[in-house]
């Protein structure tokens, strides 16, 4: 990296004439190398003559920057002394100075001056001022040690520390870079948050120094005026409040931080060998080792100065804000066991939060009917939407990403919990901390709206005890609630697409319309005899004592909380542990107070550890493994999962937009495909089109025996998984009998797939397990003649009897990529004789998230294919707006085709359960959207009004289940016909006008030069021209 060749540095003085020789002579690092070295003998020649050892500490503010503007304008600077006069620099520098690099000094220059300010301010920028540590050290230490010290640390050592602060930028210079992009400019847009938040911890520190050292303070502390916090203050002589209440030293922890930031930056943007990426570090590294030695100094000092240190360090950390040793520990344990929980809760961990912000992040995946609904904010998926975004940036599996989040949830929750706990309580206190609360309360109701019963009681005890002004309390919570709604009104009316109060909706849906019970109604004591026993485990005996033995008013407060929150809940059918959950950290408060923890105590504690881990690591656990499989699994297309609805995770986990995914569903208060398919499963998969792997729980297979036989005819056993020991659903639970009788086969099974050629799946798992136990098995499709199947010795399959079909299948349909959903290439027309062929297919989708509602093909005449296909340059000409009338392109050019007489139809598959309502009402919303860009009379826009209450009337009031067919067609003599799987719901005659406007706009709607239904659907017309 430095050329320490002295040889090399003896031969170019020797050589050179003069300094400028010299300089142009030395390569950039032998440049820092000599300005570490000049630096180093007039710091060490001055330090001893004045006997102030503190030079270096004066230089600290620019040395940095100066080893970083040497190899960053070398090139340039050398270039412009070489280059004709008539080069100006400025040239020379856009073509010499590398913009990573000129990022990296800005950074650098924002951080020299909030150093520069904050050391001159404190007067250490004057010639005669010294750190005030050295005068102490220097008493400690022998007169030559001192001088030892000063000349191979301070002097020597610190120097070279400069020089390493160069590294970065010298990189830079001499590797090869990426293009500046935005990871550059978040890079430093964190840089620039990290100086700013250094520049307030100095601040806070500065503050309280003058502010003890002033003498109307010290007054003030003889008059007795200082409020108990103030006094508190004063009277242990260091800073306990702002950052250093979480922090000893925040501003060296942001200061360390500063360096990292500026590796980070020449890490992701340099292309870097090894040796390289390893020397890019080795500045931060120094750094923090340098902060780490000179810290522990500092809190020596400040230990025998101050007597309430010791406590103040004992639950404030060094660097990182968290409170002791125990608790970086256990936070550290939180993310152990986060990362390592591999097992399945419940579907709304998954479909109520990751599913979402999956489908915010990356476009694909699954949405259940609450999001079509709009019942739910989208808060909380957002949080993890951007946590998805960071990962990708830091190349962090998408699986792992929320497991980190939600560790970082849980630790500061447990933080928050411990502050709760140590918080002393009175008029000034309870004041400052409600904005917070309020802000957090908001939050939480956003989140989930039922979440504003725990505060209810908490806020009625606050205004009771008049621990706060009631005016001032009441006017601050309706201004930050007011703030709060519309804050999360307006975030989800954009990402929804329309004007949308998800609280107002929830409530209406899951309390007012029960549509909660759907999902199964428990008996009233279920909270008490089964949900709190699940969360408190072995501790519930401390948390029962703690309920009837009240000591304090706030643990009454949080008792009847505890109490008003469970009954409100009890009154509602439909129960779920889960609903109490957030009661926990108030649960666990009151279960502490009434701890003893004596050995016996200990002991009984941890018997819970055991169930813990079995439900962390065991319990369910192949429902995640399953998804994390299809995620990896290679030559596959399809994937089928015959279940209870919602048993795995989905695109979360698997995270594969080139798989076509099926699940079994079931939506409240409509077609329900779970209950049609555990009424007779066999029946229900031999009329779907089953995929190339079928997934099933155990119990499945040996509950239908002839659904068993059935698949076994065309799918082998490829994997199976240990889900559970015990599971309280029948669906996914299994039999000894059964498994023992079916070892044998699964294992001669395996031996077949072991020998078979070109087969799909990668690995086979055991199936026989003792006791009762939940198999999820995988059965991979291999297309084997059913005549060569044997079960009982291994077989090498015969050609397929199969294939042929259906490769002459696939070959006469097309298939839209986004949902799956396969149209035919061609189809007979209704409405007029002939036969129609596929023009184009895509997807439509609404709002923000780009939430699919239905698939859809477009059909014409083969003769009106070849007419659009003759137009000279077609596809450039689809692709423009027309600047003028007469311009034949974009639009107008299918809209002369659409008003020829030709049939046109839209064969629309929805691919979620939907009602002919919201059919209905979109392709109203489209032709009134056209009307307002065309020019009607006031009689034709009478004429369209009426032809589309009309057509409104065809569309009855029921449901359409996804899959179904419903088919627009536009006829050659203009009419107008709606038919739903074959049956025709109603035809508009073209005599009149308003009906021919209605037909020609529905299909140029869907070629509009601005906005069309399906941008997908137009470009796959063009492309298929």
């Amino acid at each position: 990296m430095f050329n320490l060749d002295v040889y090399s540095y003896t031969r170019l003085i020797t050589h050179s004439a003069n300094l400028k020789e010299i300089y142009l002579n030395a390569s950039t690092d032998q440049l820092m190398v000599l300005a570490c070295v000049y630096n180093t003998i007039w710091t060490y020649s001055i330090s001893e003559i004045t006997s102030n050892v503190s030079q270096v500490d004066r230089v600290w503010t620019i040395l940095p920057l100066l080893y970083t503007v040497i190899p960053a304008f070398d090139l340039a600077y050398k270039t412009y002394l070489e280059a004709p006069p008539s080069i100006p620099l400025t040239s020379i520098l856009y073509s010499t100075v590398n913009q990573r690099a000129l990022l990296l000094l800005t950074l650098q220059l924002i951080w020299s001056a909030r150093l520069t300010f904050n050391t001159a301010r404190r007067g250490l920028m004057a010639f005669a001022s010294e750190d005030y540590r050295w005068p102490i050290v220097r008493g400690k230490l022998n007169w030559w040690q001192f001088k030892l010290l000063n000349l191979f640390f301070v002097a020597i050592a610190q120097n070279i520390l400069h020089l390493i602060t160069g590294i970065p930028a010298l990189i830079i210079a001499k590797t090869p870079q990426y293009d500046v992009n935005r990871n550059d400019y978040l890079i430093f847009g964190l840089g620039v948050a990290n100086i700013t938040a250094e520049f307030i911890a100095d601040n806070q520190q500065y503050a309280y120094q003058s502010w003890k050292r002033a003498s109307s303070t010290k007054i003030a502390s003889e008059k007795d005026l200082l409020t108990p916090k103030e006094k508190k203050l004063y009277a242990d002589g260091f800073n306990s409040s702002g950052l250093f209440a979480i922090s000893r030293h925040p501003n060296f922890a942001f200061e360390q931080l500063n360096w990292w930031i500026w590796s980070l930056l020449v890490v992701l943007g340099t292309k870097l060998d090894a040796v390289d990426l390893l020397s890019v570090f080795i500045s931060p590294l120094s750094m923090s080792l340098l902060f780490e030695a000179s810290t522990r100094l500092t809190e020596s000092i400040s230990l025998s100065k101050y007597p309430s240190y010791n406590e103040y360090r004992n639950y404030v950390a060094m660097f990182i804000p968290q409170f002791t040793l125990l608790k970086k520990i256990f936070n550290k344990l939180i993310l152990i066991l986060s990362l390592s929980t591999r097992t399945y809760f419940q579907p709304d961990e998954y479909f109520q939060s990751l599913e979402v912000a999956h489908w915010m992040r990356y476009g694909f995946g699954y949405l259940t009917w609450e999001w079509e609904n709009r019942i739910r904010s989208v808060v909380y998926p957002a949080i993890y939407a951007v946590g998805y975004t960071l990962g990708d940036w830091a190349n962090i599996p998408v699986q792992v990403t929320p497991k980190i989040l939600n560790a970082l949830f849980a630790a500061i929750q447990d933080i928050a919990l411990i502050a709760f706990m140590r918080r002393e309580y009175g008029n000034e206190k309870a004041m400052s901390y409600l904005t917070k609360s309020l802000v957090v309360i908001s939050l939480a109701a956003a989140i989930r709206p039922t979440n504003v019963l725990i505060w209810i009681p908490l806020a009625a005890d606050l205004l009771i005890r008049r621990t706060v002004n009631r005016l001032s309390a009441l006017m601050l919570a309706v201004g930050v609630g007011l703030f709060a709604l519309i804050s999360v009104v307006s975030l989800d009316s954009m990402v929804y697409g329309s004007f949308t109060i998800t609280p107002v909706r929830f409530i209406q849906s899951n309390i007012i319309n029960s549509v909660s019970h759907f999902y199964g109604t428990s008996s009233a004591l279920y909270y008490v005899t089964q949900a709190w026993p699940i969360l408190l485990n072995t501790s519930i005996v401390y948390t029962y004592k703690a309920v009837v033995d009240m000591r304090t008013p706030t643990e009454k407060a949080l008792r009847n909380t505890l109490i008003f929150v469970t009954g409100v809940y009890t009154l509602i059918a439909h129960k779920e542990w889960r609903f109490i959950q957030p009661l926990l950290p108030i649960a666990m408060a009151l279960t502490a107070s009434r701890m003893n923890l004596s050995k016996k105590t200990v002991k009984w504690l941890a018997v819970g550890v055991i169930p813990a881990l079995y439900l962390l690591t065991t319990h369910m656990r192949g429902q995640v493994q399953v998804s994390e499989w299809v995620g990896e699994v290679s030559g596959v297309r399809s994937v089928g999962f015959y279940m209870p609805c919602h048993s795995t995770p989905w695109q979360s986990h698997i995270h594969r937009p080139d798989l076509t995914l099926y699940a079994v569903q079931c939506e409240p208060g409509g077609y329900n495909e779970e209950d049609v398919f555990y009424a007779s499963p066999v029946e229900f998969m031999r009329k779907r089109h089953l995929e190339d792997v079928v997934i099933v729980f155990e119990a499945l297979l040996i509950d239908y025996r002839d659904l068993h036989a059935e698949l076994l005819k065309q799918y082998e056993v490829t994997l199976s998984l240990f889900n559970t020991v015990l599971h309280e659903d029948s669906r996914r639970r299994a039999h000894r009998g059964a498994q023992a009788q079916r070892q044998a086969n699964v294992r001669n099974i395996s031996k077949s797939i072991a020998k078979s050629q070109g087969l799909t799946a990668h690995r086979t798992g055991r199936l026989a397990v003792a006791g009762a136990t939940s198999m999820l098995l995988v059965l991979a499709y291999y297309s084997h003649n059913a005549d060569t199947i044997r079960l009982d010795t291994p077989n090498t399959p015969t050609k397929p009897i199969l294939a042929g079909v259906l490769q002459d299948l696939e070959s006469h349909f097309s298939k839209d990529s986004d949902t799956g959903v396969k149209f035919p290439n061609e189809v007979a027309s209704v409405h007029d004789s002939g036969a129609l062929k596929l023009l184009g297919l895509g997807v439509r989708t609404v709002s923000f998230l780009s939430i699919r509602v239905y698939s859809l093909g477009i059909y014409t005449e083969e003769s009106a294919h070849s007419a659009l296909s003759a137009v000279e340059n077609v596809k450039e000409k689809l692709t423009r707006t027309a600047s003028q009338d007469s311009d034949m392109v974009g639009e107008k050019l299918m809209e002369r085709l659409i008003t020829s007489p030709y049939t046109f139809a839209v064969r629309i598959v929805p691919v979620r359960n939907t009602d002919f309502g919201h059919l209905r009402d979109g392709f109203v919303r489209a032709v009134q959207a056209r009307m307002k860009t065309s020019q009607l009379g006031a009689e034709e826009s009478q004429q369209v009004n009426e032809s589309l209450q009309t057509f409104k009337s065809f569309f009855p009031p029921s449901k359409v289940p996804k899959g179904d067919e419903l088919t627009l067609t536009k006829t050659r003599s203009g009419d107008l016909a709606l038919s739903y799987k074959g049956d025709t719901l109603g035809r508009l005659d073209s005599k009149s006008e308003g009906v021919k406007f209605i037909s020609t706009q529905l299909l140029l709607a869907y070629f509009a030069d601005k906005n069309p239904i399906s941008p997908k659907a137009k470009a796959s017309v063009i492309n298929r021209l």
